[in-house]
């Protein structure tokens, strides 16, 4: 089954004239629950996401391994790193790897993303973080690779 691109859905969205109101990942509207202010909300980075399902089970290797799995998520954390770095290269935030090494789980990396940095990680990011080994030293590796 094809895996829906977030960007191009909303865009396609928009270009329809659908007046459906703003996409999902922009967050709520202003006001919209207790203590909330002009586009926030609270986030519980602790549960499971909802979006698209990594193909393969998690497995370490390389882009040149034989196994589609290993090759699979080999590009997934040269991806992933690559987005950390561009939103790192954003923020005007100090000593980014000790942002990132703070908190090395799952949560704690989606949190840096959205709250530090400003720029939350997609729904399909967060479940394939859920299945990775997130750990500082693959972590250390993803950043540095």
């Amino acid at each position: 089954m094809p895996q829906p691109d977030e960007l191009y859905s909303e865009i396609i969205v928009l270009r329809s004239g659908d007046p459906q109101g703003p996409h999902l990942a922009s967050g709520p509207a202003a006001g919209s629950g207790p203590q909330s202010s002009l586009g926030t909300k609270a986030v519980d980075y602790n549960q499971p996401s909802k979006g698209a399902q990594p193909t393969f089970p998690y497995v370490a290797g390389d882009v040149a391994d034989r196994d589609p799995a290993a090759v699979y998520w080999a590009w997934f954390r040269k991806g992933l790193g690559v987005r950390l770095r561009a939103a790192a290269g954003s923020c005007a935030a100090k000593d980014l790897d000790a942002k990132f090494l703070s908190e090395p789980t799952v949560p704690g990396l989606l949190r840096t993303c959205a709250e530090v940095l400003g720029k939350p990680l997609s729904e399909a990011e967060a479940a394939h973080l859920s299945l990775a080994p997130v750990t500082a030293p693959w972590l250390r590796e993803v950043l540095h690779a």
